[in-house]
């Protein structure tokens, strides 16, 4: 991935914190993070069609309360990911069970490490 992108994403998750939220649970547009900030091209490959599994609520789809077969989004637990591997900020969420346990832990190490990473990308221009 560019740097420029990099530093882009950096940026959008230093200005704009709620990118940061331990929701592994949302299923969020793509539009919700470009409009923070964080470049298209980061979010490539992240956007899926995720099933409901009417059979185990928690796996059940809710849009406005009302269940649904499908949704077309971006887990956010993905994003998540993505932003700790493209960052290369080291975690141990893989460790943990859930998915909110693992967003946690990713959001903490980022969290951590944007300051650096800020610092190191501006400078690498």
């Amino acid at each position: 991935m560019k740097t420029s992108t990099l530093l882009e994403t950096v940026v959008a998750l230093t200005e704009n914190p709620e990118l940061l939220d331990s929701d592994g649970h949302a299923i969020l547009a793509p539009d919700y993070y470009t409009e923070l900030g964080i470049p298209a091209e980061f979010l490539d490959g992240l956007e899926k069609t995720i099933k409901s599994n009417f059979k185990d609520h928690k796996q059940t789809i809710y849009v406005n309360g009302e269940a649904v077969k499908s949704i077309k989004g971006i887990y956010n637990l993905d994003f998540l990911y993505r932003v700790a591997s493209s960052l290369g900020v080291e975690h141990d969420a893989m460790n943990k069970y859930g998915r909110g346990s693992q967003a946690g832990v990713i959001c903490s190490a980022v969290k951590s490490a944007l300051p650096r990473l800020r610092i190191e990308l501006a400078h690498s221009f």
